[in-house]
This record gives structure tokens, C-alpha cells and sequence, in this order.
């Protein structure tokens, strides 16, 4: 039961983010920061402080 749970969370929107990359840059683009659901494995490709995830 619990798994079925997790994945109705990610598809209602509420991921658990893991940090799988952050690529640091001096332009005004700032820190772009990759970061994969636990649950449902989906990446997604963020801009700002990876403190949040």
C-alpha cells in the first residue's frame, strides 16, 4: 500500500527530488541544477539553490 501512495503523490505533483547534478555558470543564468523523483524516477531541470530539494 505504501508504494501505490508514493506514486499517487508524483501524480498529483508531490515529488521527492534527489540532487543528481548541479553545472555552475558566471553568466546570469546562475546554477542549473537536474533532480529525479525517488518515487517515480521522472528528471526535471531546475534554476536556483539546490538547499530546497
Amino acid at each position: 500500500m505504501k508504494f501505490s501512495l508514493l506514486y499517487l503523490l508524483c501524480y498529483l505533483g508531490f515529488h521527492q527530488h534527489k540532487v543528481v547534478d548541479v553545472k555552475f555558470g558566471f553568466s546570469s543564468s546562475g546554477k542549473i541544477i537536474t533532480v529525479k523523483c525517488k518515487n517515480c524516477g521522472i528528471t526535471e531541470i531546475k534554476k536556483g539553490d539546490y538547499k530546497n530539494y
